[in-house]
């Protein structure tokens, strides 16, 4: 069922699209047709979106010619903001770089389902869903054209860590490499420089994760005052992450709310091994990591 309604938690003015539905073993999607030459110009899509159920949406654009191009994202349990590249949707069997003026429809999909896992009911809010011009610099980048990113050094506590380019070939740039075994304790990869550029990240954090094995993986920010941690689902594909600070979790009482120009490291780290959820080896691809501004708009 689709509508209409005020935001149910009082944190957006606008207008929110409902989208309530049941997750089954076949893909559920909601289609909005007519948008022939709406994304013309334009670089990017935006919106902000949240589901009484975390996981994985994905989102796709048809064209004229009949080509699909997808993206996929994680959808909270929170407002995110959401920005996805038109240059990073993925075209469905070689159709090619896609044409933003060429786009006729926009479809929001959950496979969730496929996976036996995730059935039953899910309800998605849409909000302020727009198109817009790209910036130069939008989001620093991992790579020959920022060899030096957001986290600067990265190091590993386990596995090997590495610059590389990526085995999908779908990041023109070079991505960040974390092949590791899991075991009985939980294993990172952490940086200790670089986080000045914290002190002008007023609202968070950005990136692009996949794995080579789905599975949970946690984000570690460590200021002066304490830590804390948020966790995102990585999947086989390419996803665009972003996390407020207000998304973070203390890992003490007295941590209070991440302070950015008080953060000392980041870090990413897997407990499956610990947990027994997962073992064996697994790999992370990580690329554009990046911060957000006041505006939860990624800044350079």
């Amino acid at each position: 069922m689709v509508r209409t309604t005020p935001d149910p938690g009082s944190q957006k003015q606008g207008p929110v699209l409902s989208w309530h539905y049941t997750r089954s073993l076949q893909p559920t999607f909601l289609a909005r047709r007519q948008l022939s030459g709406q994304l013309a110009g334009a670089d990017a899509l935006s919106f902000s979106i949240k589901s009484d159920r975390e996981g994985t949406l994905m989102m796709r654009l048809g064209t004229a010619g009949g080509k699909n191009y997808l993206a996929s994202f994680h959808a909270a349990t929170g407002w995110t903001d959401v920005a996805l590249r038109l240059e990073d949707f993925l075209a469905e069997n070689g159709g090619g770089k896609l044409n933003p003026a060429s786009v006729e429809s926009l479809l929001l999909a959950d496979l969730s389902g496929q996976n036996r896992q995730s059935l039953g009911n899910r309800t998605v809010w849409l909000a302020e869903l727009r198109m817009s011009p790209a910036r130069a610099g939008d989001v620093t980048t991992v790579g020959a054209s920022a060899p030096v990113n957001i986290a600067g050094s990265w190091t590993a506590s386990a596995g090997a860590i590495r610059l590389g380019s990526d085995p999908l070939r779908q990041i023109a740039t070079d991505v960040l490499e974390w092949n590791y075994e899991l075991g009985p304790v939980p294993v990172f990869i952490a940086d200790r420089g670089g986080t000045g550029r914290f002190k002008e990240a007023a609202a968070g954090i950005t990136f692009r994760a996949r794995s080579d094995r789905a599975g949970l993986l946690f984000v570690r920010l460590v200021t002066s005052s304490g830590s804390h941690i948020v966790n995102f689902t990585a999947t086989p594909y390419w996803q665009t992450y972003t996390f407020g600070f207000d998304q973070f979790v203390a890992e003490s009482n007295d941590a209070g709310r991440p302070d950015p120009g008080r953060i000392r490291g980041i870090a990413v780290a897997d407990l499956n091994g610990e947990k027994g959820t997962l073992s064996g080896r697994r790999t992370v691809w990580l690329t554009r990591i990046g911060v957000i501004g006041p505006d939860r708009k990624p800044i350079q």
